[in-house]
């Protein structure tokens, strides 16, 4: 008699992990990710102490993963696709939304829903103490299956 292969879906729980991103001045970075099959979904929370670095702000991904551009539908460079959104708060100000988009294979970056430009340390505000922004989105990875046999 043959033992009945089954596919079930690869989730894990929820792991923390310490991002990493091009502003390293007076910036902090907290984070979370987890798999849903060949896909990983974070969420980070990046707080400002003082003017952070002067650069366009890009995410890494965690360690040892990188988007699987064969799975999306759109060029991934085009500016089209986005993976999430994001939301900064100035300071008590006003709160701003961005899309999450592809900066390269193992990071992502972020643009303004009305202007279209990418976010960095004046835009868009002059990100400075007591600036945070909080960011989820989701990515197909390389090499990840959606489901395992048991």
């Amino acid at each position: 008699m043959r033992k009945k292969i089954i596919r079930v879906p690869i989730i894990t729980e929820w792991k923390s992990f310490t991002p990493t991103g091009s502003w390293s001045t007076n910036t902090t970075y907290t984070g979370k990710f987890r798999r849903v099959g060949d896909t990983i979904q974070v969420q980070v929370d990046i707080a400002t102490s003082g003017a952070p670095t002067a650069a366009s702000l890009t995410v890494n991904l965690p360690t040892g993963v990188s988007l699987d551009t064969n799975k999306i539908a759109a060029a991934v460079a085009s500016g089209t696709t986005h993976f999430g959104t994001a939301a900064a708060r100035d300071a008590g100000n006003a709160v701003y939304q961005s899309l999450v988009l592809y900066s390269s294979a193992t990071a992502v970056q972020f643009q303004t829903y009305t202007t279209g430009s990418l976010w960095s340390e004046t835009a868009p505000f002059t990100w400075g103490a007591g600036d945070n922004m909080y960011i989820q989105f989701q990515l197909p990875i390389v090499g990840w299956k959606s489901t395992r046999r048991i």
